[in-house]
């Protein structure tokens, strides 16, 4: 992997959209969390840190809550020890080195998309990283997710963790004659110890693990000075003023951009116009202009149109069918839609439906995605629900619960 394409990636409208939508989290906090948005996010901070660290893919995979909330912090950039890696009997735990933006954005991801993934919990000891099921990710499933953002990016070549390692090995042989930082990035790649005696030096410290992401973060984006370079996460973006839009400036942009958003329609010559003699935006990078513009449309939360207009007033009839639809609609590529016909209703003792509706609520009240995987975990750590699974099969709990949640928004629907 060059530098040539790891710049392309970063001015790619794939990872423009991630950087949007870290914003758009860290605001209003009124975006929906689908799994699209939630695995661009994961996956482009996959990438990043891979491409500042060239760590292997298990780090990421494994590292938990706890050791991400107690990073430690070393000349502003901030440092993850991670100890279930490879190589921890010889080098001790992985380190992961974030840069002050990249560590701001996995807060956001933690605390703004992690969060709404079904089943999440901040246990210390939970994987950082997990799917869209709520599953821990595995060493592939992190290579998996790095090619798939790289795709969307339209960028050439089909990088990897290994690959990743093997590029910043040699961009740092190749551009640094220094032992020190050779040395240095031995420590952050956390080499074997038959490795690190042939090429490099052996030492476990943070503070040359810093000073080597540091450089690799420049090297790997051709860039010819270790200290004042930008970070991973801020290359991404023009030199200029980068910074967060106050809410001065977004409104600015909300009133000289009125007509533009109302039509959903911008082009940069536009935006180059109407800055350039405009007082408090001639200093600002019109293509940075130009994407909040954009955004103001594109991550907007708008109400969803209905699906069938009511000629007069929908009975409680139309409204439990118009509900079906959009349950069919949205969860059909997780559990495929039935009907509940009268003896699965009738399967189940009060009881048992009582427990049922409180175990899971996020689920019927709160349109978690209803994944089997997710159930049959779940029941298995109830005693009554261990029982449940050997008296019924498991089809006909899925089919319960997604009744009971076209019920519950009949209701909602019916109050309105």
């Amino acid at each position: 992997i060059t530098p040539k394409q790891i710049a392309e990636f970063e001015r790619s409208q794939a990872a423009r959209n991630a950087i949007c939508l870290f914003g758009q989290l860290s605001g209003a906090h009124c975006l929906d969390m689908t799994q699209a948005n939630y695995t661009l996010t994961r996956d482009f901070l996959l990438l990043q840190i891979s491409i500042d660290n060239a760590n292997r893919a298990g780090a990421l995979a494994n590292m938990k809550m706890g050791e991400l909330n107690s990073a430690v912090k070393h000349d502003d950039e901030y440092v993850v020890h991670v100890s279930d890696q490879k190589t921890f009997t010889t080098h001790g735990p992985a380190r992961i080195i974030l840069s002050p933006k990249l560590y701001s954005w996995m807060a956001i991801f933690v605390r703004e998309a992690r969060s709404k993934v079904a089943g999440t919990t901040a246990n210390p000891n939970s994987n950082v990283f997990l799917t869209w099921n709520g599953e821990p990710m595995v060493s592939s499933q992190i290579n998996k997710a790095i090619i798939s953002v790289w795709k969307k990016a339209q960028v050439d070549g089909n990088p990897s963790s290994t690959l990743l390692r093997k590029s910043a090995v040699s961009r740092v042989h190749t551009a640094s004659e220094s032992n020190e930082a050779r040395g240095n990035l031995a420590d952050l790649m956390a080499h074997n110890l038959q490795t690190a005696n042939k090429y490099y030096r052996l030492q476990k410290k943070s503070k040359s693990s810093v000073q080597a992401s540091k450089q690799l973060r420049s090297i790997m984006r051709e860039h010819t000075s270790v200290s004042p370079s930008p970070s991973a996460s801020e290359a991404v973006v023009p030199k200029t003023s980068r910074g967060s839009w106050n809410e001065d400036k977004e409104a600015l942009i909300k009133t000289v951009f009125k007509d533009e958003i109302e039509h959903k329609t911008i082009t940069l010559a536009t935006v180059k116009t109407k800055i350039s003699d405009h007082p408090k935006l001639r200093e600002e990078d019109p293509k940075r202009v130009l994407d909040k513009v954009r955004a103001q449309w594109r991550f907007s939360k708008s109400p969803p149109e209905p699906q069938c207009l009511p000629s007069e007033v929908e009975t409680l009839e139309q409204r439990v069918e118009r509900a079906f639809q959009a349950e069919s609609e949205t969860a059909s590529e997780i559990i495929p839609p039935t009907s509940v016909s009268g003896s699965v209703r009738n399967v189940f003792t009060a009881t048992e439906l009582d427990r049922l509706q409180k175990l899971f609520r996020n689920m019927i009240e709160k349109s978690y995605p209803i994944s089997k995987p997710q159930i049959k975990m779940i029941l298995e750590k109830e005693d009554w629900g261990v029982e449940m699974l050997k008296k019924v099969s498991l089809d006909t709990i899925v089919n319960r619960l997604k009744y009971e949640r076209r019920q519950n928004r009949a209701s909602k629907m019916s109050k309105q």
